[in-house]
């Protein structure tokens, strides 16, 4: 997490949250997961930022949910 903040620090990104789940990225239903989507859907900030593409999921769908968080970003 520090690496983190500080990387998005040295950007001048402001930090909105943090998305912690402790159950395996190989689940969709972990409740910060889903919380993500929600507030990407509220457009309740603009980036996410992961140490790796497998902390934020092991399924198949990652690509999938990437899409999705973009979507979400989308003008209509």
């Amino acid at each position: 997490m520090a690496e983190l903040r500080g990387f998005a620090s040295r950007q001048g990104w402001q930090i909105m949250g943090a998305y912690i789940d402790h159950e395996s990225g190989g689940r969709a239903d972990r409740a910060e997961f889903r919380r993500m989507f929600g507030d990407a859907a509220q457009r309740k900030f603009d980036l996410v930022l992961v140490w790796a593409l497998d902390r934020l999921t092991r399924e198949g769908e990652t690509f999938e949910y990437i899409e999705r968080l973009t979507s979400h970003g989308s003008s209509s």
